[in-house]
């Protein structure tokens, strides 16, 4: 039997050196124990817990389809990059209002630069970052 670790390692083999370094970087930020957001728990409940944003309609050059998931951190959307220079479907994260302490803010600009960097089948590609028109990354 095979254990996820060593799955997960094995198929990390053939990727180059640089981008292993990239990817530990990356997932020893996600095992920081550093605290994520500067609210009390109670805030946090009630942030997750209460009516969740209206869908935006666009950003920057995409044009919303649908919300793909949300978190503590933010919301994942469909979206499709509609002004005739690419048309395909991307996921674009946005960052929940309320949770862009500078801290989170410094951990999601890290992220976005490991993820340009990185290029493996299994992970997301990054091919466009910005702020929106509210100010978030």
């Amino acid at each position: 039997m095979t254990s996820i670790g060593t799955s997960r390692g094995g198929s990390l083999a053939a990727t180059p050196a640089e981008e292993r370094a990239l990817l530990a970087r990356l997932l020893a930020a996600d095992r920081s124990n550093e605290p994520l957001l500067d609210h009390s728990p109670d805030q946090l409940a009630a942030d997750l817990f209460s009516a969740d944003e209206p869908l935006r309609q666009r950003i920057g050059p995409y044009r919303v389809l649908r919300l793909l998931g949300r978190g503590g951190m933010g919301q994942v959307l469909l979206a499709r990059r509609d002004d005739g220079s690419d048309e395909r479907d991307v996921a674009v994260k946005l960052i929940r209002r309320g949770t862009d302490s500078e801290d989170v803010l410094r951990r999601f600009r890290s992220e976005r630069q490991i993820l340009a960097h990185l290029t493996h089948p299994n992970i997301a590609r990054l091919l466009d970052g910005g702020i929106a028109a509210d100010g978030r990354p």
